[in-house]
């Protein structure tokens, strides 16, 4: 390759005839941990153990094909950063462009649900449709098989069919409700709502604000009933209805559906404007293209353009991980910060053509695992399994739950664990 400036969504191999897949853009996905780091305490503890580390947080750099969907993602996501599959996930958007897309309200939502969202409703056992892992099956390659292309979701509550169903039961039950209401400064709490016929809503709906005192858990506090038609129930109320998360994205989304790309480095303007509102992404387009799906027997879903510059990933809602995913199409900075060579480029990119399978070409950090407390019992494992034989923890807090050196590392091997770096080809 001669151009430094290489550009991976458009880079075509100077000799394509022994590639199999030669439709594929390949893309570069940044994928960084999350932390509420404000003392800089990850990158003060990478630098004492000696870890070259290029920022403060983990991160992880690969290419993917750009036609690939959440669920697989999700796949990849996991031995990118040590994981086992083993806890929830979901795909996000931002909060803010959440809301901007959804205005808060039922009604907005109910109309993406099947295009953007998963149903409120979605059946439990659905959102594992492709966990057939089984004891005693190789983990690395079963995952492998899970992430590499072609990609077609085989979950169909996830459907836009599916979903009109689901969303269509849920209105119905829950067309008018009632429930207890309380505002603080900051936030605002819902009760459980009580379901009420459309004719005591009409009596109730343009009645005052009755507020009262109320005692609970030996706290007193002024609240108030709400009466609300179903668009009209806030999303931040979405509880109501069971222990559901109103902004989970539907995984047979595409990459490419949902995230706006970066032309050039992970700073560059981004390749297209993104909605600001409901009304930008419910078009009148968007309207006829559900309706023709509807009404198709075909399995067709309904065409959506990017919504956000950042993707979200939540793993493990206990220990509480969280990724931030953006896409760009250049590598340079790797390039040029020595962490990746032209050559390794070409393998990579080769590989994606050639196998259809996104290709690790940067790390930043050690290897995290499931079942370690989150940021700060990451933190607290590291210095213990890395201390000096005459470092002590008079507190406690220093080391915590791990501060037996030798067993903390047999416990973290036990999870697959291990100090030693995989090369960035072979982590996927």
């Amino acid at each position: 390759m001669e151009n430094r400036n290489v550009n991976p969504e458009t880079l075509r191999l100077n000799n394509m005839d022994d590639v199999k897949y030669k439709h594929i853009n390949p893309l570069r996905l940044h994928l960084e941990l999350v932390n509420d780091d404000r003392d800089g305490e990850v990158e003060t503890v990478f630098h004492t153990l000696g870890d070259v580390h290029y920022g403060n947080t983990i991160s992880r750099d690969v290419i993917v094909p750009d036609d690939m969907q959440l669920w697989a993602l999700h796949y990849m996501i996991q031995p990118c950063f040590g994981w086992q599959n083993s806890h929830l996930h979901r795909f996000s958007l931002p909060e803010e462009q959440f809301f901007k897309i959804t205005d808060d309200k039922m009604g907005n939502h109910a109309a993406l649900t099947g295009v953007v969202f998963r149903c409120l409703w979605m059946d439990e056992n659905a959102r594992f449709w492709n966990d057939d892992y089984e004891a005693g099956m190789n983990s690395k390659a079963w995952l492998r098989r899970k992430y590499k292309g072609p990609y077609r979701s085989q979950c169909y509550e996830e459907s836009i069919t599916q979903s009109t169903l689901d969303l269509a039961r849920l209105r119905a039950m829950y067309n008018h409700i009632e429930t207890e209401y309380e505002k603080g400064e900051d936030w605002e709490w819902y009760g459980f709502p009580e379901i009420i016929s459309a004719k005591e809503y009409a009596k109730l709906k343009d009645m005052p604000e009755e507020w009262y005192e109320k005692e609970e858990f030996g706290r007193k506090h002024k609240v108030c009933r709400k009466v609300f038609a179903f668009d009209d129930i806030p999303l931040s109320a979405a509880f109501m209805f069971g222990d559901y998360i109103p902004d989970e994205l539907l995984e047979r989304l595409r990459i490419k559906d949902v995230l706006s790309v970066h032309q050039g480095g992970l700073d560059a303007p981004i390749q297209e404007e993104l909605p600001t509102c409901f009304e930008d992404v419910f078009t009148i387009d968007m309207q006829k293209d559900i309706s023709m799906c509807l009404n198709d027997d075909e399995d067709h879903q309904p065409v959506i353009h990017p919504l956000t510059d950042t993707l979200e990933y939540f793993y493990d809602y206990g220990d509480g991980w969280q990724l931030k995913i953006t896409a760009c199409t250049s590598v340079e900075d790797l390039l040029e910060s020595g962490r990746l060579t032209m050559e390794e480029l070409e393998e990579a990119v080769h590989t994606v053509y050639s196998k259809y399978c996104p290709v690790c070409i940067g790390q930043d950090g050690y290897n995290l695992m499931d079942d370690v407390g989150g940021i700060g019992g990451y933190l607290r494992f590291l210095r213990s399994v890395f201390r000096d034989a005459d470092m002590d923890d008079d507190d406690g807090y220093i080391f915590g739950e791990y501060e037996n050196k030798r067993e903390s590392l047999a416990w973290a091997r036990m999870m697959g664990w291990t100090k030693t770096k995989h090369k960035n080809k072979n982590v996927l």
